[in-house]
C-alpha cells in the first residue's frame, strides 16, 4: 500500500506527470480544510499543551490573523497553526525579554498568557 498526500490541484499536477500514475492510483479521500473556528480550537489546543492561555482581548487577534494567513499560499491546515503558534510564541519570549531588560523581573503570570501584542507583533 502506497499512500499520497497533498492538495488536489498539487496533486493532479504530480498524477499528470506520468500518464500512468492516475491508474496506480484509483481511490481518491478528500479531505476539506479546518474552518476559522476549528483553527482557532487547534490553536487553543496548542495552548493547554503548554499550560499557556489567551488573553480575553487576544481572541479576536487571533482569528483575524487565522483568517488573513490561511489564505496565503501553502498554509497548510493545522500545520499552519502550528507554524502561527510558534511564532506567537517567540513574540511572548521577545516580550518577556523586553520586561526583564525594562524591569529587571516580569510576573508568572505575564510568562502563563499569550496577548494581542504577541498575535499583533508577527503579522
Amino acid at each position: 500500500m502506497v499512500i499520497i498526500a497533498g492538495y488536489s490541484t498539487d496533486m493532479d499536477r504530480f498524477l499528470a506527470k506520468n500518464q500512468g500514475l492516475v491508474s496506480r492510483f484509483p481511490n481518491e479521500i478528500l479531505f476539506e480544510d479546518y474552518s476559522l473556528e476549528e483553527m482557532v480550537l487547534i490553536f487553543k489546543g496548542m495552548l493547554k499543551k503548554g499550560n499557556l492561555q489567551l488573553a480575553e482581548d487576544a481572541e479576536e487577534a487571533l482569528a483575524e490573523l487565522i483568517d488573513v494567513k490561511r489564505k496565503e499560499d501553502g498554509f497548510g491546515n493545522a500545520r499552519g497553526v502550528r507554524n502561527i503558534f510558534d511564532a506567537v510564541q517567540k513574540q511572548k519570549n521577545v516580550r518577556l525579554h523586553r520586561m526583564l531588560m525594562e524591569n529587571g523581573t516580569f510576573s508568572a503570570e505575564s510568562a502563563q498568557f499569550i496577548v494581542k501584542e504577541d498575535i499583533e507583533a508577527i503579522w
